[in-house]
């Protein structure tokens, strides 16, 4: 549609330009008849002289849409650098002077039918831009846009800019979708895009030519050439680079599961397994050897260059500074990251390919101790231990050959080190010599001891059935999620074993079945490094070490995060929450709250009572930004079946959604105090005022009553007690009372049922206060009710884990791992340790 022709030329329109932004010229040149432009240099206008220069121009009159044109970065605009003011969610609300701004521009819209109009937008998702696009409506109750080009959706940009002249002045890289920063560089910055073409994710490094030197610019070129000569399953692939105005996009594969580095970080003192070790060592040798067959030297490998993919093969990357050798001359010129460089680098000799080998010794030294092989303080010290002192021994329990393979590597004397061919041809016999079940879990000392774990899971259905979950034998249970579904069990090894209700794929294998009765180990998550698990009604959610999160089963509320309401059978990466790294999660029945290692927090899935904590009661199918506007840190989060809380590092509680019997703890009291407003549900995150002093760590909820631990270890019970679920007769659904716990025991963990309350001791003991209903096995038979009721008034235990002093004696130790709530049967995990003397 030609807006022009329908509104007339002379329906005025206002555009704020400042000089900063993408296009500046190219827009104000293309501006229509009947626009009004007020330009404004960046660096020395104020908010309040960008305001003057607006009523100068317009005189009191009225417009029917005003546009800004700014320049932004992934999470907000710049207005003017005057006090660095920028135009946010937050900034909106909490600083006045943007306030006041945005709604004295809204003041020249004419009442009823304004709109306003961001162009050339660099946000970086549409959830930013959602949140953003609320805000300005409810403070200028004008439609809100936010536009990736002058062109805009519709077309509102023909409002503007003559639209022949702005479609021309799309990019090469319009075709990509940004999604993150994923790493930083001297010569420039790379950043993953999704190519809406090809629909996969790929790398782009941008290196600004403008500032270099002729020297540097030879250097960001060279990678560019490098990579466009080799072809190899383990080094990043190359696939195209272009110019934009001084820009060099180099364009390439993106490696899924971050770097070497971050991956040795993950395990911190935990070392790997030999043949893991090597099957990685193997790869990172097969792509030396194609870049030393090409005369090709890397000169800075490391473990910040050697990329993983999620099934942890190996790509090597990052030939910035290689060197291409066109004669027999051996290289110069010293290059490369100082912790890595070979001996006769550090004294200024001339090098080859044996450089090359030392740094991939050093590597593979860093894989064994997960420490560098020479470290120090300052460079000439650092020098010095290269090229005078010997090389920690690697730990004691790695093979003889892998401890001669990093001699040899490390030889002082390049000429004694191995080539390429030769670590290819003979890794794969050490490999050979390995068993698939020689893992290595702690380094091994003399005189030391030892400590085997194992965990059980047992089932609790009725007060004479405690029957085991048939995981395998020796595993270590991390973390168990359960559901009113399924369940699922992370181990030690970061292995995911899922069993249950799969009518929805939520147990993540692949295919959907009606139940499978024993834990399997989910495939497609192995070498994923799953470190967090969670469960809801019908899906699963899974978190790796890197910050990823991948989602299964029934879509049907968005609680998969996918962007649609579909259901997958195999766990799929949440591509939202690319640009953010989680670190923790919690499921609802029907939604999941996710905690980012910056303090923010996403909420997707159901919303109808509010538990997202997004103001409304909408369903969501993708991760939204929630608003927390406190000066209060997240320490923790907690979902309950249909609600959502917060734990602040100050120990404060904050809760949303569902407050049936008042289980959020939200009823309001009246003015004496005598009375309570019911309060329904919440949608935003308020506080629980009786808990707070309290020192809470941790808190749960069934489905009409809360809990929670203190930092004495004192449990807090409030909500209803229709069950005696609170364990103490004649309380006020309004008022929190405090379990007394048998003897003196202190509280570590605690659960709700529906209708009872579940407490492990710090002594290993299970405390029960409620109504259970159990199956009566022996209801049909004599023609009775096929359930019991068992009612616990007072706080009980109901079950304790005690080792004989004889089993002390030997070592043998048991610790209450974990207490699920699954209806009316629990789950308990039990770890059991043996030491050995050795």
């Amino acid at each position: 549609m030609n807006y022009n022709l329908y509104y007339g030329v002379k329906s005025n329109r206002l555009l704020i330009v400042s000089n900063r932004a993408p296009e500046f010229t190219n827009a104000v040149k293309n501006t229509l008849p009947g626009v009004f432009v007020v330009r404004y240099n960046y660096d020395t206008s104020s908010l309040d002289d960008i305001i003057s220069k607006v009523d100068d121009k317009m005189q009191h009159r009225k417009v029917k849409s005003i546009a800004i044109l700014v320049h932004s970065d992934e999470t907000q605009f710049y207005i003017c650098s005057a006090d660095d003011k920028v135009l946010n969610g937050d900034s909106i609300i909490d600083d006045p002077d943007i306030n006041y701004f945005i709604k004295s521009l809204s003041d020249y819209c004419q009442f009823g039918s304004s709109r306003l109009d961001f162009f050339n937008s660099r946000l970086a998702s549409s959830c930013v831009k959602y949140q953003l696009c609320v805000a300005l409506r409810h403070l200028t109750q004008c439609d809100v846009g936010i536009w990736d080009d002058l062109t805009g959706e519709e077309y509102y940009g023909e409002l503007y800019f003559n639209s022949t002249d702005t479609r021309s002045t799309k990019t090469a890289l319009d075709g990509y979708q940004r999604i993150r920063t994923v790493g930083k560089g001297a010569f420039g910055v790379a950043t993953l895009y999704r190519n809406t073409n090809k629909n996969n994710l790929v790398v782009i490094k941008q290196i600004n030519m403008l500032d270099m030197t002729a020297q540097e610019r030879q250097l960001a070129l060279n990678e560019a050439k490098v990579l466009s000569l080799l072809s190899h399953p383990n080094i990043i692939s190359y696939y195209g680079s272009f110019e934009i105005d001084g820009v060099l996009m180099i364009e390439m594969e993106y490696a899924d599961g971050g770097t070497l580095a971050e991956y040795l970080i993950g395990h911190k003192t935990t070392l790997l397994p030999e043949r893991q070790i090597l099957e990685m060592f193997l790869q990172m040798s097969k792509a030396i050897q194609c870049i030393h067959q090409r005369n090709i030297l890397h000169r800075d490998l490391k473990t910040t260059n050697v990329f993983l993919t999620r099934d942890r093969k190996v790509k090597l990357g990052d030939f910035g500074i290689s060197k291409i050798m066109t004669t027999k001359l051996q290289a110069l010129t010293v290059v490369g990251t100082p912790y890595y460089i070979s001996p006769e680098m550090c004294e200024g000799k001339q090098y080859d390919k044996k450089s090359d080998i030392w740094a991939l010794g050093c590597i593979l030294y860093e894989m064994t101790s997960l420490q560098r092989t020479f470290d120090a303080s300052n460079l000439p010290a650092l020098i010095h231990f290269i090229t005078k002192e010997n090389f920690a021994p690697i730990p004691l329990s790695y093979s003889s050959n892998l401890k001669r393979l990093v001699n040899d590597l490390l030889q002082k004397n390049p000429l004694r080190r191995p080539d390429a061919d030769y670590l290819v041809e003979v890794v794969p016999d050490f490999i050979e010599f390995i068993a698939d079940s020689d893992l290595i879990e702690d380094a091994f000392e003399p005189n030391s001891t030892d400590l085997q774990n194992r965990s059980v899971v047992y089932q609790f259905s009725s007060p004479t059935n405690l029957e085991p979950v048939h995981l395998p034998f020796r595993v270590q249970i991390l973390q168990l999620a359960v559901s009113q579904t399924h369940f699922i069990a992370l181990t030690s090894d970061y292995s995911v074993f899922t069993w249950g209700e799969d009518k929805h794929g939520q147990l993540g294998h692949g295919e959907e079945a009606p139940w499978k009765n024993d834990p399997q180990c989910a495939v497609a998550l192995l070498d994923k490094h799953i470190t967090q698990v969670g469960a809801g009604q019908n899906f699963s959610v899974f978190v790796s070490s890197t910050g990823l999160v991948l989602t299964t089963g029934d879509g049907k509320y968005g609680a998969l995060g996918h962007r649609d309401w579909n259901s997958v059978n195999r766990p799929k990466l949440i591509e939202f929450l690319l640009k953010v790294d989680v670190v923790k999660i919690s499921c609802g029945n029907h939604h999941v709250v996710a905690l980012t290692n910056e303090g923010q927090l996403y909420a997707w899935g159901r919303g109808n009572y509010g538990q997202l904590g997004l103001g409304n009661l909408q369903d969501c199918c993708f991760p939204i930004l929630v608003n927390w506007h406190l000066d209060e840190n997240i320490s923790s989060i907690q979902c309950g079946p249909d609600c959502t809380a917060i734990i602040t590092e100050h120990q404060n509680v904050y809760a949303c959604g569902l407050n049936k019997c008042n289980k959020l703890g939200l009823n309001r009291p009246s003015l004496f105090k005598l009375k309570f407003k019911e309060v329904p549900f919440e949608s935003l995150f308020t506080k629980v005022k009786f808990l707070e002093g309290l020192k809470v760590t941790n808190i749960c909820f069934g489905e009409c009553h809360g809990a929670a631990i203190t930092s004495e270890g004192h449990v807090v019970i409030w909500g209803s007690n229709i069950y005696s679920q609170r364990g103490k007769p004649h309380v006020s659904q309004n008022k929190p009372n405090l379990l007394r716990l048998p003897g003196y025991s202190k509280a570590q963990i605690i659960a709700c049922g529906p209708t009872y309350t579940l407490i492990g001791t710090d002594d290993n003991a299970v405390v029960f206060c409620g109504t259970r209903f159990c199956m009566d096995t022996k209801a049909i038979t004599q023609m009775t009710s096929m359930f019991t009721s068992e009612v616990i008034t007072r706080p009980k235990v109901i079950l304790g884990l005690y080792a004989t002093d004889e089993q002390i004696d030997k070592g043998q130790l048991l610790v209450l791992n974990s207490l699920e709530a699954v209806g009316h049967n629990l789950m308990i995990t039990v770890d059991t340790f043996l030491r050995i003397n050795s």
